[in-house]
C-alpha cells in the first residue's frame, strides 16, 4: 500500500507557496519611532516577532510578553543559562524550612523603578497575586498563600501545599516577578498594565501598542548597569522586513525566522547567534480517539521527521526521541526514534484492522511554519493509505477545540520554562491535566501518573531522575506524540553588537543587559 513518489517534497513544498502566502501576516511595517540603532552606544533597538500581550508578567504566559517583561523585572532567583542551576537574584539566599516551605533572605539594596525599597511584603504581594491569577496560576499551582510568614522586613516564608522539590525552579519563572505594592495600589490593576514598575535594570518609559515599547536604563539598579541608556523593543511581524531593518542598520538586533539563518550567516556585516532551547515541536494524537497504540506507532513510522527537519525545520534545533528537550533536568536522550518505515507502519495498521475509510484530522493554528508541517505530515500518511484532513484554525478556537478532544491529531510546541522536567511531564501527560490545562492528548497512565507524583515530591535529585527516565520510556512505547525537533533561539546582530550569546537564555528570555554596544 505504500507508494514511493519521485520528488516527493518538491511537489508538496510547490502547492505549498500557494498556501502559505495566502496565510501570511500582511502587517510588515517596521514600526518605531524610525530612530534605529545607526551605530549610537547610547540605544539598542530590537525587531522582535510580536507585541506583548500584557506588560504586567501575572497577566500573561505567553512566552513574548516574558521577553518584553523580563527587561522590567526580576524574579526571586534566576536559572543558569548553561547548568539550569538556580541562583540568587533578588533573594540573597535561602534554605528549605521544612519539607511544605522555604525561608528567603532578600537582598537589601533593591529599589523599584517607582523609588520604593523592596521588602518581604512585596515578595509576599507579589506571589499571592500571582497564583491568584488564571494566566499564571499553572505555574504557582503549589504555592500555598496562607502560608506566607514575613519573618521580617527582609526576611519571608512562603510554603507549598505539599512537599514540591521544583519550586524553586518555578519561581524562576518570569509569571513569579516580584511587583511595587505600593505603585500596584496607586495605579490600579489597568493603570499598572499601562506603567509597569519592577526592579529590573530597565525602567519603562513609553509603549505604542503594536508598534514598539521604549525602556530607560535604572541607574539605581542593584547589579551591574547596562553598558547603554535607551533600549527600544519594535514589534515587526515578518522576518523578512526584520532582517531588511537589521542589514540597513535601523535595528541592532533581530529576532531570525528560519529561512533567514542562512542570509544572515554570510552576510560580512552581521552575526547569527544560536541556542538550543526548552522548547520542543510535536504532533499531539488524541488517545480517546486513536486509542490503539499500534495505529500510534503506525503513524510515527510514516512520517519522516529527519526529512522535515532538514527541508522544512531547515536543521533548526536537535531531532527528538523524548518529550523533553536534553538541556532539561530530567531528560532522557537515549530512547531509540521510530524512524521512517512506511512499510512497517502499513502492517501495524493492518494488524490494528485499521478502517481505511476513516478520515483523520489534524488541526493547527495559523502559524504558516506550523501550517507547513501539518500539510506535509498529511502528504506522508497519505502515501499509506490514512486520509487526513488538515484543519487550520485562529488560535482561540484551535485551544478551545483541543482542549475539548474535537479532533484526532494536532501540532502544538511546549517550552519547559522553569528547566525542571516536572513542567514538560505534568501539563502533558498526567491525567489530572486532560484538555486545557495541558494535556491535549487526554493521555491517561496510572504508572507514569505515578512516577509524576514521586518526582514532585521527592528532593533526591538521583530519584528523580529515575522516576522522569522511566515516564520517559512509558510515553515512547504508548506514542501519544509524534515527536518532531527542539526548538531554538535565533538572534541577528549587526558588527559592533557584542556579548549578544550571554543574553539569550535556553528558555527563550533575551536579557539585553548582558548586550554590549562598541563606540563608533
Amino acid at each position: 500500500m505504500y507508494r514511493k513518489s519521485v520528488g516527493f517534497f518538491s511537489v508538496v513544498l510547490m502547492g505549498l507557496l500557494v498556501v502559505l502566502t495566502a496565510c501570511g501576516n500582511g502587517n510588515g511595517n517596521g514600526g518605531g519611532n524610525g530612530n534605529g540603532g545607526h551605530g549610537n552606544p547610547n540605544r539598542l533597538v530590537v525587531a522582535m516577532e510580536a507585541d506583548a500581550v500584557s506588560l504586567d508578567p501575572h497577566l500573561s504566559n505567553v512566552t513574548i510578553s516574558s521577553q518584553f517583561n523580563v527587561q522590567m523585572f526580576e524574579t526571586l532567583v534566576r536559572l543558569d543559562p548553561e547548568t539550569g542551576e538556580a541562583l540568587p537574584l533578588l533573594a540573597e539566599s535561602w534554605e528549605r524550612y521544612d519539607d511544605y516551605s522555604y525561608t528567603f533572605y532578600l537582598r537589601q539594596d533593591v529599589y523599584f523603578h517607582d523609588g520604593q525599597q523592596m521588602t518581604a511584603a512585596d515578595v509576599a504581594f507579589s506571589l499571592e497575586r500571582a497564583a491568584s491569577s488564571p494566566a499564571v496560576a499553572a505555574i504557582m499551582e503549589d504555592f500555598d498563600p496562607a502560608s506566607v510568614v514575613i519573618v521580617d522586613e527582609f526576611t519571608v516564608r512562603i510554603g507549598t501545599l505539599e512537599p514540591f522539590a521544583p519550586f524553586i525552579n518555578n519561581i524562576a519563572h518570569p509569571a513569579a516577578a516580584i511587583l511595587s505594592e505600593y505603585s500596584f495600589h496607586s495605579l490600579g490593576e489597568y493603570g499598572f498594565g499601562e506603567n509597569p514598575v519592577g526592579t529590573g535594570p530597565f525602567a519603562f518609559h513609553s509603549r505604542a501598542a503594536g508598534d514598539y515599547v521604549e525602556f530607560r536604563r535604572f541607574d539605581d539598579y542593584h547589579g551591574d548597569l547596562p553598558s547603554f541608556e535607551e533600549l527600544q523593543l519594535r514589534v515587526v511581524v515578518l522576518p523578512d522586513t526584520r532582517l531588511m531593518l537589521l542589514e540597513t542598520g535601523e535595528v541592532d538586533v533581530a529576532f531570525v525566522g528560519r529561512t533567514q539563518m542562512a542570509r544572515v550567516d554570510d552576510h560580512a556585516g552581521l552575526n547569527l547567534e544560536r541556542m538550543t532551547n526548552y522548547q520542543i515541536f510535536y504532533m499531539g494524537m488524541n488517545t480517546q480517539r486513536i486509542d490503539d497504540v499500534r495505529i500510534r506507532h503506525a503513524i510515527s513510522y510514516a512520517i519522516d521527521v529527519e526529512e522535515i527537519h532538514a527541508t522544512l525545520m531547515y536543521g533548526m534545533g536537535e531531532i527528538l526521541t523524548g518529550p523533553l528537550s536534553s538541556n532539561v533536568f530530567g531528560a532522557r536522550t537515549d530512547l531509540p526514534g521510530f524512524g521512517f518505515d512506511p512499510e512497517r507502519a502499513v502492517e501495524l495498521l493492518e494488524e490494528a484492522d485499521f478502517d481505511f475509510d476513516r478520515t483523520l484530522t489534524l488541526v493547527t493554528n495559523e502559524i504558516p511554519e506550523r501550517l507547513e508541517w501539518a500539510q506535509v505530515i498529511a502528504a506522508q500518511l497519505g502515501q499509506i493509505g490514512v486520509d487526513v484532513e488538515v484543519r487550520p484554525l485562529e488560535n482561540p478556537i484551535f485551544i478551545e477545540e483541543t482542549a475539548n478532544g474535537d479532533h484526532d491529531m494536532f501540532i502544538l510546541a511546549w517550552t519547559t520554562v522553569t528547566g525542571d522536567g516536572d513542567y514538560g511531564l505534568f501539563p502533558l501527560f498526567h491525567t489530572s491535566n486532560h484538555g486545557a490545562p495541558g494535556n491535549r492528548t487526554f493521555f491517561s497512565h496510572p504508572r507514569a501518573d505515578e512516577l509524576m507524583a514521586l518526582g514532585r515530591s521527592t528532593f533526591d535529585p538521583d530519584a528523580r531522575m529515575a522516576y522522569y527516565h522511566e515516564v520517559q520510556q512509558i510515553i515512547h512505547d504508548e506514542a501519544p506524540f509524534m515527536l518532531l525537533a527542539t526548538g531554538e533561539l535565533v538572534l541577528g546582530a549587526r558588527e559592533g553588537i557584542r556579548d549578544v550569546q550571554a543574553a539569550m537564555g535556553p528558555a527563550n528570555h533575551v536579557r539585553f543587559v548582558y548586550v554590549n554596544i562598541d563606540d563608533y
